[in-house]
């Protein structure tokens, strides 16, 4: 029998069916999600909760397209060609841990923000230049911020044909003023590379580098309620990314292509620290980063009856489902508490501190729960 006083919780024994895991916040709150297995289809659902804590980012003139469709072949996208470690210190946080995360948080997400771009880029008359080693480094490491605090394995490298090709296709997006994944040959500064790159990145116009990066993972908007900026972004399976930016000038807006498709892409799953990825991932979380849709990906998981519900101190909170749209990364599923409004990035809500409890079944043969309780 496992202990929950294991995982700092009471001395209470545990199934060895289940594994727990502790995290925290503040305000009572029940997260249900159920999961059964019928002869034919095993479908999820389990109880899972986080918390749910926004403030306007400051992103107000940010647009996203809707997320690329994922590739039909890998041939001729480049693979890490030398094994190399799941984690690296710099990228690894245990989310259990509030200290960790804090410093996690200061250390390694806020270094990120305010990097110059010094870029050399040129709307008006369609050069797309290039930036700042610095600040590619900064939107890789948000990249990996974010990858570290849902459990996946960190991306390795921002390939530079990759950023070569974004950096035309971010030229492309600011300089129409629009954001399509199959730009038209009559657009302005249009090239062959430009289409490649819109066509295998997420596409960001108003803003650039880490902040685009944020912006994926709020994954705002009419056309986002599948999240597939998220899921890509949070692909446990992708190595390899690129990104290009060019800045605001004059009437033209900042715009950024990050590429998201590599050749590990039908790869097998690689180690995650839990069997689902989940946005807000289980833990302690900055508030700056949670957002209203939330979700939860399980690989090969079917949502199409799943339930979700929601209480605070006893009073329930309404929460609405995003239609399940597979084809993007890993089955998710997608849910808004509160009323909140998905489609906006001027979100506001009152600072909470919980304590979250998750169970998830370890046996894959039999039918799954994920549940999450959070006690003050």
């Amino acid at each position: 029998m496992f202990s929950a006083k294991q995982f700092g919780a009471t001395s209470t024994p545990i199934n060895p069916h289940y594994i727990y895991l502790l995290f925290a916040y503040h305000t009572t709150t029940h997260y249900f999600l159920y999961m059964r297995r019928d002869p034919l289809t095993l479908r999820t659902a389990g109880v899972f909760i986080l918390t749910q804590v926004l403030l306007s980012h400051g992103l107000t003139e940010t647009q996203l397209g809707e997320p690329p469709k994922p590739p039909a072949s890998v041939d001729g996208l480049p693979r890490v060609r030398y094994r190399i470690q799941q984690s690296t210190p710099t990228f690894s946080v245990d989310t259990s841990s509030r200290e960790q995360v804090r410093n996690f948080y200061n250390a390694v997400y806020i270094a990120s923000e305010s990097v110059p771009m010094n870029s050399t880029a040129d709307q008006a008359n369609c050069f797309p230049g290039t930036n700042a080693s610095a600040y590619y480094e900064a939107t890789f490491t948000r990249i990996n911020w974010f990858r570290a605090m849902a459990g996946v394995p960190p991306i390795t490298q921002f390939d530079p044909t990759y950023c070569r090709k974004n950096q035309q296709a971010a030229l492309v997006m600011s300089a129409n003023g629009a954001l399509s994944h199959y730009p038209p040959s009559d657009w302005s500064c249009w090239t062959q590379e430009a289409y490649e790159a819109a066509q295998n990145s997420n596409l960001a116009l108003g803003s650039s580098g880490p902040d685009s990066i944020t912006s994926y993972i709020w994954d705002f908007g009419t056309g986002n309620s599948a999240v597939g900026h998220r899921r890509w972004l949070l692909y446990p399976q992708t190595r390899i990314m690129g990104t290009g930016d060019v800045p605001k000038q004059g009437p033209y807006y900042a715009a950024n292509a990050t590429w998201v498709f590599d050749g590990h892409y039908f790869d097998p799953r690689p180690s995650t620290r839990t069997p689902y990825i989940a946005w807000p991932p289980p833990g302690y979380v900055p508030y700056t980063v949670v957002f209203p849709r939330w979700s939860i990906s399980y690989p090969g998981a079917d949502f199409s009856y799943a339930i979700v519900s929601m209480k605070s101190n006893g009073t329930v909170i309404a929460v609405s489902l995003e239609p399940v749209q597979p084809g993007y990364g890993e089955n998710t599923l997608v849910w808004i508490p509160m009323d909140l409004d998905a489609n906006s990035q001027a979100q506001h809500s009152h600072s909470t501190e919980l304590t979250l409890l998750t169970k998830y079944s370890s046996q894959v043969s039999q039918t799954h729960h994920l549940q999450a309780l959070i006690t003050l």
